[in-house]
C-alpha cells in the first residue's frame, strides 16, 4: 500500500511551525521547572530562616535568664553581707526581669531540637532558686515585695546555681548547633539555587539560539528559494535568457528613463529560420542545444549593456540602448550574422540549414512604448522574410 501510495512530506512551513510550537512549549517547560524547583528551595529557604529566627530568640532569652539570674544572686549576696537595703532594689528589678523572661521562654514556640522538657526544667529550678533566695532575705529583715507562687516545701539544698548553669549552657550549645547546621545548609542551598539558576540559563540560551539558528537557516533557504522562484519568473530555463515579462517591465523602465534623457535606441527582432525542420529531423533535444548555443553566441556578440531576450519558441529580442546611430544597426545586424556563420550551431546541422531572420525598430522614430517597438521590429521581419526568398546560410532583413 505505501509503495503503490507513497506518503508525501509535510510541507516545510508546517514542520517549521511544528519546531516553533515545541521549542516554545520547551522553554515555558523549562520555565516552569525552574520556577517549581526555585519555589520548592524558597520555601524550604525561608522555613529554615524562620528556625533560625526562633532559635536566636530562645538563644537571647537563656541569656537573659542567665544574666538576670547572676545580677539577682549578686544583689541577694551583697544584702546578707551588709544587710544595706540599698541593694534590694536591684535584687528586686532583676527577679522580676528574670520572672518575665521565664515566663517569656515557656511561652515559646521551641524550634527542633530545643527539648521543651528541659525548658520546663530550668523554669522550675530557677523559680525554686528564687524563692530561696526570697526566704534567705526575709530572714535578715529584707522585704523583697510580692512572694512568688508556692511550689511546696522549700528545700534549699536541692537546687544549686552550678545545675542552672549546667542546663543554660547544655541548651545554648543545642540551640549552637543547630544554628550552624541551619546556616551551613542555608548556604549550600544558596550554592545549588545558584548552579541550578545557571544550567536553566544555559539550557534555555542554547535552546534560544538553536531556535535562532534554525530560523536563520530557515530563512536563508526560503530566500534562496525565493530569489531562485524570481529568476525562474523572469528568465527562460532553457536558455537562461529573460523572458517576455522580464524584457518588458526593463524596457519600460529603461523607456521612461529615456524619455527623461532622450536619446536613440532600437530593438531587434529575431527568428531562426528552419527551427522546426530540425526539431522533426533531430528531435527536441536537438532543437534545445541549438537554440542554447544559438543564444550563446548572440549574447557574445553584443555589449554587456544590451538586454537579450527569448520570447519563446524560437524568437528572440535585442535591447540595444545607447544607440550612437540608427545607421550602425546594419553593422550590428552584419556581426550578429557574422558571428553566427563562424561554424555550425551544432554539429548535426549544416550551415545552409538553418538561417535567421532580423527586423528592427528604432525609438522614436518607429514607436515609443515597449509593445509598439516590438510589433513594428516583429511586422519589419516578417516582411523582410517574404521578400527574401533565399540567401545562403543565414538571411537577414530590416530597413537599409
Amino acid at each position: 500500500m505505501n509503495a503503490l501510495h507513497p506518503t508525501k512530506p509535510r510541507p516545510r512551513w508546517i514542520r517549521v511551525q511544528a519546531i516553533l510550537l515545541f521549542g516554545i512549549l520547551f522553554v515555558i517547560f523549562l520555565i516552569l521547572v525552574f520556577g517549581t524547583l526555585t519555589l520548592k528551595g524558597s520555601v524550604s529557604f525561608f522555613r529554615e530562616m524562620h528556625d533560625q529566627e526562633r532559635l536566636m530568640s530562645v538563644q537571647h532569652r537563656l541569656d537573659a535568664v542567665l544574666i538576670d539570674f547572676l545580677d539577682a544572686e549578686s544583689g541577694q549576696r551583697k544584702f546578707l553581707l551588709t544587710r544595706n537595703k540599698i541593694f534590694l532594689g536591684p535584687y528586686r528589678d532583676s527577679r522580676d526581669r528574670l520572672v518575665s523572661v521565664l515566663n517569656r521562654l515557656v511561652l515559646s514556640d521551641f524550634p527542633r531540637p530545643v527539648d521543651p522538657g528541659t525548658i520546663h526544667t530550668l523554669d522550675t529550678l530557677v523559680r525554686e532558686k528564687l524563692r530561696v533566695m526570697d526566704w534567705a532575705i526575709r530572714l535578715r529583715g529584707g522585704d523583697v515585695g510580692p512572694t512568688l507562687p508556692d511550689a511546696g516545701p522549700l528545700n534549699p539544698q536541692v537546687v544549686s546555681k552550678e545545675k542552672i548553669r549546667r542546663i543554660i549552657s547544655h541548651l545554648d550549645r543545642v540551640v549552637q548547633r543547630e544554628s550552624d547546621r541551619i546556616r551551613l545548609k542555608a548556604e549550600r542551598q544558596e550554592s545549588s539555587l545558584g548552579v541550578m539558576a545557571l544550567f536553566f540559563l544555559s539550557l534555555l540560551l542554547v535552546t534560544l539560539f538553536l531556535g535562532y539558528a534554525y530560523l536563520w537557516k530557515h530563512n536563508r533557504v526560503m530566500h534562496e528559494l525565493q530569489s531562485l522562484l524570481e529568476r525562474e519568473a523572469a528568465h527562460d530555463p532553457l536558455t537562461g535568457l529573460p523572458n517576455r515579462r522580464f524584457l518588458s517591465e526593463t524596457m519600460e523602465w529603461m523607456l521612461a528613463r529615456i524619455s527623461r534623457n532622450p536619446h536613440v535606441c532600437a530593438v531587434l527582432y529575431l527568428d531562426l529560420d528552419g527551427f522546426k525542420k530540425v526539431n522533426d529531423r533531430f528531435g527536441h533535444q536537438a532543437g534545445d542545444r541549438l537554440l542554447i548555443e544559438f543564444s550563446r553566441r548572440l549574447v557574445a556578440n553584443l555589449r554587456k549593456g544590451d538586454l537579450v531576450a527569448r520570447l519563446g519558441g524560437d524568437e528572440f529580442v535585442v535591447f540595444l540602448d545607447p544607440l550612437e546611430s540608427p545607421d550602425r544597426i546594419p553593422e550590428i545586424v552584419d556581426g550578429i550574422v557574422e558571428r553566427l556563420n563562424e561554424s555550425p550551431l551544432i554539429p548535426e546541422i549544416a550551415l545552409n540549414e538553418v538561417g535567421v531572420s532580423i527586423g528592427w525598430a528604432v525609438y522614436p522614430e518607429d514607436g515609443k512604448d515597449v509593445n509598439g517597438l516590438i510589433a513594428v521590429a516583429d511586422r519589419k521581419m516578417y516582411e523582410r522574410k517574404a521578400a527574401i526568398k533565399k540567401i545562403p546560410s543565414i538571411r537577414f532583413g530590416g530597413e537599409s
